[in-house]
């Protein structure tokens, strides 16, 4: 190794194109190892030898193989569950099973050393230590953008980065030999000045011949492949994976924006039509057979509503792009019978992926592609019950907790069972011993001395909290996040979940006989039915979900209607094969099944009482989505409500409380604000609302108060005394109450919310009230629309 290049000389003084040598030297280099059989397993800067060989010229060789492994033969070098490599440069399931891992750990550690080549960073670089790194890719926490860090790099090398560093091995190159033909691609078509520059603001980007989807990349290819089986929204397009002659329309009064979507149309293969108004768009609609639609969307534009309406009329899917979607806006456009949303600045491979896939959504799948377990299981059933049937039967095949998990559930069962005994399970999942060491030293706990093991941390946490942690990162990354239905966002389905099992924990502690960590894991498993039908009945549940977004049906019932069959059953069962306790999957089963009953006391309901209670609490604050926009009317008086949550006053603290624990716990898992929409939550509003307690009023309490609004409970005899805003379950209102509403809001012209009753021939701009008590997503859009939050 003679004349011997430091990797940081090699990021801060090659040219880009010397930079992408190292990398094509470097992935030659591996690909003989894996012709040989042999992984690497710690690719990284470091690793990578760059001598200079003459004037300008530079070679790369691949050093440093004592992680390296026979793909053929473990030669006992590790365990499953033992870390090995670097951990910013280190894929997700080297973490997780590293004694399993293949040679697309490399591809994926070479990826992740082209992103540091390219935009200066490491990956992962604004993450505080280690554990916070390991955690971010156990679960699948998206790397920077290479744009945001390299601003001008070309979407070429943007693909071929993200190409290889991806979280799933089936999205990632097959081998190394594709990725580097893919950089040689890239740097023949180039033009010199970038090619020579030492940053990509340096020159002025003139012409590139390379465009992509011309059939040069590999990636291109593979995205083909990819999207021939992908599941989407119903059509009535009859296509087989061919979706030329098809047709795509347009609306955008930017013609740089219609640009955008006609280089789409062009790499697609399509036919293109773009217009600038809602009008010109009626027209194809009702003259010209139209197959995709995409609109921008203003919330309540009457153009945007007019569009839409016509493509559901029409059967047409449509795709609503703007700049901001937080969690109303997507459950607004799910409700609109959008396919999919997009944020603004629109990427062209992005925006070419969601469209193939809504257009392929009737598509034929490939004959070749190897059957899933649940076709395998399917064959023969044709109704969606009995597919629910086989897969209620199989659900100990279709989910496995994962072994480190199970292990640790297991041994906190055994009251007998030592903290050493705890501690080796735990450690061998990087994930899991991540979080229970941070929650060890997190606030909660207190204590001056930093805990380093394990054993001490188990020690100061205790074990029933333990098997929620690890439960909760074990199911949490148990299931990929991708979106398979549009209207069930895993990132916000898993907010409603966690809320459910925060919320679920306060309230046992006012009830008796019930153990807050059972009602922890009660309230986070209680909707996994959910997503066992997303990922095993998929085209079935999109009508689930399609009755509930657009026809104001509950999910539990459409799933009824469809399955003849629950996903709290279904849970129930995955529960049972987790060997989970027998009251959290009481809790798991019958959350919507429980009924108060006369003369029952409230502090001695059951676990499935609690669950019910918190999902509906967790739904009037509005953290996440569970799949549905409604808020159950509990039935519970003044009282019991106060003898749940100590006073009526307590609201705004257990609000705070809430939303405080569930931005740690999303913090913990690796979740940003904007993919929970927490941010949005609890902002201060400097506005008191004054509500009537009965009927759904104390879930209005929970409504206002998790948004930021002061809230003050009164009385109907003092309802509309004050200039205060006030809100109530209008099926309650005594009749005097009721006549004098409109002389007191045109007196002291305040805004009146009530549920469950239209006012009619009320004042609009003062009295704004919903129909249906539970459609608390209504009234989070008049509220939104009046205080302009």
């Amino acid at each position: 190794f003679e004349n011997l290049i430091s990797p940081k000389i090699v990021k801060t003084d090659f040219s880009i194109e010397d930079r992408l040598k190292v990398i094509i030297h470097a992935g030659q280099g591996l690909q003989c190892l894996h012709d040989n059989g042999i992984i690497h397993r710690d690719v990284k800067p470091n690793n990578l030898a760059t001598c200079q060989h003459g004037e300008g010229e530079y070679l790369t060789k691949v050093t440093d193989l004592g992680l390296a492994k026979n793909l053929e033969e473990n030669l006992g070098l590790t365990q499953d569950n033992i870390l090995l490599g670097s951990p910013a440069y280190t894929s997700p399931e080297q973490i997780a099973t590293p004694a399993s891992v293949d040679h697309r750990a490399d591809i994926y550690s070479l990826g992740a050393t082209m992103y540091e080549l390219m935009t200066g960073h490491y990956p992962y670089f604004d993450k505080k230590n280690p554990c916070d790194v390991i955690m971010a890719i156990s679960n699948h926490v998206p790397l920077r953008s290479p744009s945001e860090l390299a601003p001008g790099i070309p979407s070429q090398l943007i693909a071929i980065i993200e190409t290889a560093t991806a979280f799933e091995l089936s999205d990632r190159y097959k081998n190394i030999e594709d990725m580097v033909d893919d950089i040689k691609t890239y740097l023949e078509h180039e033009a010199e000045e970038v090619k020579n520059a030492y940053n990509f603001l340096e020159v002025e980007r003139k012409n590139l011949n390379s465009t992509l989807g011309e059939g040069k990349y590999n990636f291109s290819e593979m995205l083909r492949e990819e999207t021939q089986t992908v599941p989407s929204i119903e059509t009535s397009l009859d296509v087989e994976g061919d979706i030329e002659s098809l047709k795509m329309l347009a609306v955008n009064k930017k013609n740089t924006q219609l640009n955008v979507f006609k280089r789409c149309a062009e790499l697609l293969g399509v036919e293109f039509k773009g217009v600038h108004t809602s009008r010109e768009a009626e027209e194809y609609f009702l003259n010209d057979q139209i197959d995709i639609s995409i609109f921008p969307y203003l919330r309540k534009n009457t153009g945007m509503l007019r569009m839409c309406s016509l493509a559901r009329k029409n059967k047409i899917p449509f795709l609503l792009h703007g700049d901001k979607f937080d969690r109303q806006d997507i459950l607004y456009a799910l409700k609109l019978g959008a396919s999919s949303v997009m944020l603004n600045p629109i990427k062209e491979q992005s925006l070419v992926k969601k469209i193939r896939e809504i257009l392929c959504g009737s598509a034929v799948p490939n004959q070749n592609k190897q059957l899933s377990i649940t076709t395998v299981l399917f064959k023969g059933k044709n109704t969606p019950p009995e597919k629910a049937r086989m897969v209620a039967k199989n659900v100990s095949n279709l989910l496995v907790l994962p072994h480190a998990a199970a292990k640790i559930v297991q041994i906190c069962n055994d009251p007998d069972a030592s903290a050493e005994k705890l501690a080796v399970p735990i450690g061998s999942d990087s994930a899991i011993a991540a979080m229970v060491l941070r929650r060890a030293n997190s606030v909660a706990f207190g204590g001056n001395r930093k805990i380093t093991t394990i054993k001490d941390a188990v020690v100061r946490v205790g074990r029933r909290e333990i098997r929620q942690l690890a439960v909760t990162v074990a199911v949490y990354k148990l299931f990929d996040r991708k979106e398979k239905s549009f209207g069930f966002n895993r990132y916000l389905y898993w907010i409603h979940a966690l809320g459910t099992a925060i919320v679920a924990k306060v309230i046992s502690r006012k009830v008796k006989g019930i153990h807050e960590e059972n009602s922890f894991l009660a309230g986070l498993l209680h909707d996994l039915g959910k997503i066992v039908f997303d990922d095993h009945l998929n085209e079935d549940y999109k009508q689930v979900l399609k009755r509930a977004g657009n026809e104001g049906v509950r999910v539990i019932d459409a799933e009824q209607e469809v399955f003849a069959m629950s996903h709290s059953f279904l849970g129930a069962r995955v529960g049972e094969n987790w060997k989970l306790p027998r009251a959290i999957n009481d809790g798991i089963e019958g959350h919507h099944k429980w009924v108060i009953q006369k003369g029952v006391l409230i502090k001695k309901i059951p676990m499935e009482a609690v669950i019910k209670i918190s999902n509906t609490v967790i739904k009037a604050i509005g953290a996440g989505h569970g799949g549905d926009f409604y808020v159950e009317d509990l039935n519970l008086t003044e009282e019991q409500w106060s003898q749940l949550l100590g006073s009526l006053n307590a609201i705004p603290r257990l609000c705070k409380e809430i939303l405080k624990e569930l931005s740690e716990f999303a913090e913990f898992l690796g979740i940003s604000t904007v993919e929970s929409g927490l941010e949005e939550r609890n902002r201060s509003k400097d506005k008191t609302i004054r509500i009537v307690p009965e009927g759904m009023g104390v879930l209005l309490g929970f409504f206002f108060s998790a948004r930021g609004f002061n809230i003050h409970f009164t009385n109907w005899q003092e309802f509309d005394n004050g200039k205060d805003d006030i809100a109530c379950d209008g099926r309650y209102m005594p009749i005097e109450t009721y006549q004098s509403l409109f002389d007191s809001v045109t007196f002291w012209k305040r805004n009146v919310f009530v549920v469950g009753q239209l006012i009619e021939d009320a004042p609009e701009e003062s009295i704004h009230s919903v129909k249906n008590a539970t459609d608390f997503f209504q009234l989070e859009q008049m509220v939104s629309d009046i205080y302009k939050v």
